[in-house]
């Protein structure tokens, strides 16, 4: 994946600025701000989130209702299920 943007990054420490969009979850160009006592040395703490699609929104709340079920099964509280 780093080759897909080697030159992009190498525009960006050259020049100082560069035009490209963002990939959420993979890719990002963003100016730290030095001032900000919270600022965040890593990677992952500046890369946008993709917006999730209705089918995956829809998977991952099956999921966690299936999670909840089976430990309230599991744990004896399945009269909490109406």
């Amino acid at each position: 994946m780093f080759n897909e943007y080697e030159c992009i990054l190498k525009e960006f420490i050259e020049a100082g600025d560069c035009n490209k969009d963002n990939v959420p979850e993979e890719f990002g160009l963003k100016e730290l701000d030095l001032n900000d006592e919270l600022v965040e040395l890593v990677p992952e703490a500046y890369l946008d989130s993709k917006t999730p699609t209705e089918e995956e929104i829809q998977n991952n709340i099956d999921k966690q209702m299936r999670e909840l079920i089976s430990f309230m099964i599991r744990s004896g509280k399945e009269d909490y299920v109406n």
